[in-house]
């Protein structure tokens, strides 16, 4: 929908659309990256932050998750769900899509980007985990998991 509002829209600026995509290996897993590509490329006309950030975790010695490039792109997910505002005050109104693995991978994202707000707004852990338990209400973080 981005990417087709981008095409049709030129010159109307957009919200930054990050995408972390994790899987085992980059050569097996990675099947639609011409794709995703070619849609963050049109997205980028109207969102110029917009990427795709990878984490292939056995492509490396030291796995690497989701969670760990959550963590080395604060700042850009930070300003992402600050969505214009200087700080947050509540949940951000961002939207943030989680797809994968139940048992592990959505849980430390979660964990993960609870510490990020933490951090970054300078408040508890709790009041940060609030926040993210208010963008799930709110249909702000919406999460297809599976176990």
């Amino acid at each position: 929908e981005r990417a087709q509002a981008a095409r049709e829209n030129p010159g109307q600026p957009m919200g930054t659309a990050l995408l972390f995509f994790g899987a085992r290996t980059e050569a097996h897993d990675y099947m639609y990256r011409e794709e995703l590509e070619n849609l963050f490329e049109d997205i980028k006309q109207t969102a110029p932050e917009s990427q795709i950030i990878t984490a292939f975790s056995r492509d490396q010695p030291q796995k690497v998750y989701v969670q760990h490039r959550l963590a080395e792109h604060a700042e850009l997910v930070y300003r992402t769900l600050l969505n214009g505002q200087q700080k947050l005050n509540g949940a951000p109104k961002a939207h943030v899509y989680v797809c994968g693995d139940a048992k592990l991978m959505a849980k430390d994202v979660s964990k993960a980007l609870t510490a990020l707000i933490s951090e970054r707004e300078g408040v508890s852990e709790e009041i940060a985990a609030k926040w993210v338990s208010d963008m799930r209400r709110l249909s702000h973080y919406q999460e297809d998991v599976w176990s």
